[in-house]
């Protein structure tokens, strides 16, 4: 183990070297100094555990370099004593506590009080010292949790993106679809507004597979989504909850504005070439069903009234709208 590193400065040669010789007989390992400003150069080059300064010293006195020690976070921790020549002059350790110092001893110094001394501020200085590692620690420990929960959340609010969106079309799933009709119900409900459901199936499209492939499948399932994604809302919630099957949760609009929804989207798909192949057409047959959020049907009851929906839809032939709802029971082709 290194011996610990005491600063000593005076101007008085004879003083310096018996101060010197007193601290290594300690095993102490003593940096000298013969002024304020070489000793004040020596605490930021040396680091040394402890300080001890004459008062009195040519270009800067005991009292300016244990002010600027004590002023700069830097060396601030470390201990200085301060040495007088003049006994029991209160004025100069007044002035001395009041720079900074720890300690203020007077001389002739008694060397087993000075080395007692040295040793109680070495102790209190390494308990400083291990206060301010563990709390330095602590604070980059804290840092470090900060940014792995960050990770973490950022990770999980990744993972539940997407857990809740379907990787071919980019819709969201079955399941969030579900959950979000929960809440948007729950809502609509309190708020006592208006909610509909749009199921929409693409016509045939089982046969589309068997004759042109999955592969041409997935491409107008993928473009259907974006579709979708196009005619919704912001506050809309689209989803494809079945091989060929989407829905569409429309907060706070009655049976005429999803009405005007599924006519836009037939609309869009009739008008659209999803295939090279002219003589193949894709259309979609839709199911409304509407809620005025003052009913005492529950979530589920809006969706089988959806799916009822669309089978009438379905009886009447592709690119029909089902519409379910308190006051309407119809199909338009």
């Amino acid at each position: 183990m290194n011996a610990p590193k005491i600063l000593v400065a005076d101007d008085r040669a004879d003083d310096l070297d018996l101060l010197t010789d007193v601290l290594n007989s300690a095993r102490y390992h003593v940096i000298t100094a013969s002024d304020g400003e070489e000793a004040l150069a020596k605490a930021y080059a040396e680091r040394p555990e402890l300080i001890i300064l004459d008062i009195r010293m040519p270009k800067m006195d005991g009292f300016q370099v244990c002010r600027r020690v004590k002023g700069d976070p830097d060396i601030k921790s470390i201990p200085v004593i301060l040495l007088s020549s003049t006994y029991r002059d209160s004025a100069d350790k007044l002035r001395g506590f009041e720079a900074g110092a720890d300690d203020y001893v007077t001389q002739p110094v008694r060397h087993k009080e000075l080395i007692a001394r040295i040793g109680a501020m070495l102790r209190i200085k390494a308990l400083y010292d291990e206060r301010t590692r563990q709390q330095q620690a602590l604070e980059k420990l804290t840092v470090e949790l900060k940014q792995t929960n960050a990770a973490l959340l950022a990770a999980n609010e990744e993972l539940a993106q997407l857990a809740a969106t379907d990787p071919l079309t980019g819709l969201y799933t079955r399941e969030h679809f579900y959950e979000r009709l929960e809440s948007e119900f729950a809502r609509a409900r309190r708020f006592r507004h208006g909610l509909t459901i749009v199921r929409a199936d693409i016509d045939q499209f089982h046969a589309l597979n068997e004759r042109l492939g999955r592969a041409a499948g997935d491409h107008v399932l993928r473009a259907i989504g974006t579709l979708v994604q196009e005619i919704s809302r912001t506050m809309d919630i689209a989803a494809r909850i079945g091989g060929d099957e989407f829905g569409l949760i429309l907060p706070e609009t009655d049976i005429a504005g999803a009405q005007s929804v599924a006519h836009r989207f037939r609309d869009a798909i009739r008008s659209r070439a999803f295939l090279p192949e002219p003589a193949v057409r894709i259309t979609i047959t839709q199911g409304l069903a509407a809620s005025n959020g003052e009913s005492a049907e529950m979530a589920e009851d809006i969706m089988r009234r959806a799916e009822t929906a669309l089978r009438q839809a379905k009886a009447l032939g592709s690119s029909s709208i089902g519409v379910e709802d308190d006051t309407q029971h119809d199909a338009i082709p």
